[in-house]
């Protein structure tokens, strides 16, 4: 049982930091376009002009900004969750059953 729980906690944490790689570029590009209102630089005229500009100016890797900074405090949750999650399946149905009979 405890290997299982560790298993589960490692594939659903790497699983989730994936996820996070691919949701990132989104969460960037809506935070610039949300903020370029308090910035001094040009405003963006669209979603593809942002993704542009930032492409442009300064690389891919700003896309990517924060990720170090959400795995550290997101990687832990979905570990537990997602080890947990079994655990709380088998005591629900475990309880239904019994209350059934």
């Amino acid at each position: 049982m405890k290997i299982e729980i560790c298993r589960d906690s490692n594939v659903h944490s790497l699983t989730h930091s994936h996820c996070t790689l691919l949701r990132l570029i989104a969460d960037v590009i809506k935070t610039r376009m949300m903020t370029q209102a308090a910035s001094t630089a040009l405003p963006y005229k669209s979603t593809m002009d942002c993704i542009q500009t930032i492409w442009k100016t300064e690389g891919w890797k700003a896309f990517y900004s924060g990720f170090a900074q959400r795995s550290v405090y997101m990687g832990p949750l979905w570990a537990i969750q997602f080890a947990l999650n079994g655990k709380f399946q088998d005591a629900f149905q475990n309880r239904n059953m019994a209350v059934q009979n």
